[in-house]
């Protein structure tokens, strides 16, 4: 038989083991807090989750009617045309535009509007290095250019795409077509993944 000393210690170990593993547990959910805070500029848009790093700029796009949504040519453009086609189409329900998807280099159809010979697009491009930002990872560029977001694999792309939707004014996610006008700030991002959860073992 345990003594009367030891059944009262018991309680009190368990205790402070549970505090223990809920301590840890608050501070690693708040280290990905704390780097978002750390590089957040105080005039950027506010976007859930938080990317790794975003500078606002004086920039500011507008999506017009004529505005299409491109992908590169060749076979990398192919590779994203899914994601480019699941964009066109949520952005042709709040706007009413038409928003073509087209298979155009980003540099030539940028010089074309700064001529006045093309509109000013959304761009997607598949870089297929993941060296540096892995598959889910992508890089988002606003200007008055229009916007380019590149990533290594789809799945950067599609990520890239949800944070390019919360840049437009809220009422892009209606289900009718709104008024607009559709202008996005301008805005230099930089996003991936920051941990792999594989669970915990406490």
């Amino acid at each position: 038989h345990l003594s009367e000393g030891k059944r009262g210690a018991e309680p009190a170990r368990a205790c402070s083991a549970v505090t223990l593993a809920a301590t840890v547990i608050m501070s690693l959910a708040a280290l990905p807090v704390r780097a978002q805070e750390e590089n957040a500029d105080p005039g950027a848009p506010q976007l859930i989750p938080a990317p790794v790093s975003m500078e606002a700029t004086d920039d500011v796009y507008a999506f017009r009617a004529n505005s299409k949504v491109t992908v590169d040519p060749g076979h990398a453009g192919k590779r994203a045309l899914p994601v480019a086609q699941w964009l066109a189409s949520f952005l042709r329900t709040a706007t009413g535009y038409p928003v073509p998807v087209a298979r155009e280099g980003w540099g030539r159809q940028n010089q074309n509007a700064r001529l006045g010979k093309s509109p000013r697009n959304v761009h997607l491009a598949l870089t297929g290095d993941e060296s540096q930002l892995g598959e889910e990872g992508y890089t988002l560029s606003v200007s008055d250019d229009g916007a380019l977001l590149q990533a290594a694999a789809a799945e950067g792309l599609f990520r890239g795409s949800q944070t390019l939707r919360q840049l437009f004014p809220p009422e892009i996610e209606s289900d009718s077509v709104q008024p607009g006008p559709w202008s996005l700030p301008g805005v230099n991002i930089v996003d991936y993944p920051r941990y792999e959860w594989r669970g915990a073992h406490l």
